[in-house]
């Protein structure tokens, strides 16, 4: 549910998040450390504050994060001019390519298509938010 997109070196999120099997509206879900990784998360409420924790003081190449089983999560991370995503196993693995955008979570598919033809980043999101039920507005942004 929800969406995270990577676009010149800003991310851009939705608002919606889950609770106790409940999508809730109005949560933060982009970071930026103060050593200067940014990241975004679809998922569990939960998982915001372990990849938070994780990305201040544990972040290390193929490291898990440290966080039960149970969360369900997908993220993507931008650090040292790379893009990782996180999957629902805890893994980060390396996007070797980055496009000119990389979307994730169940609005990905509509705001790829918009972002393809030309609408910004906002106006995708916005478009994903209009057609995927795990999606809410306001639209977040946080860049480097």
């Amino acid at each position: 549910m929800s969406i995270v997109m990577y676009y010149n070196k800003s991310m851009y999120s939705d608002s919606a998040v889950k609770t106790h099997d409940y999508i809730e509206c109005c949560a933060e879900k982009i970071f930026k450390t103060e050593n200067g990784i940014l990241f975004g998360v679809c998922g569990d409420l939960a998982a915001n504050s372990f990849l938070n924790y994780w990305a201040e003081h544990n972040f290390e190449y193929c490291a898990r994060p440290d966080m039960p089983d149970d969360i369900n999560l997908s993220a993507l991370v931008y650090m040292k001019s790379k893009l990782y995503s996180i999957d629902n196993h805890k893994i980060l693995t390396r996007i070797s390519a980055i496009e000119s955008f990389v979307c994730i979570g169940s609005g990905a598919p509509f705001a790829m298509g918009a972002m393809a033809t030309g609408a910004s980043p906002e106006s995708a999101i916005s478009i994903a938010c209009k057609y995927d039920t795990g999606c809410m507005l306001p639209i977040q942004k946080v860049s480097l």
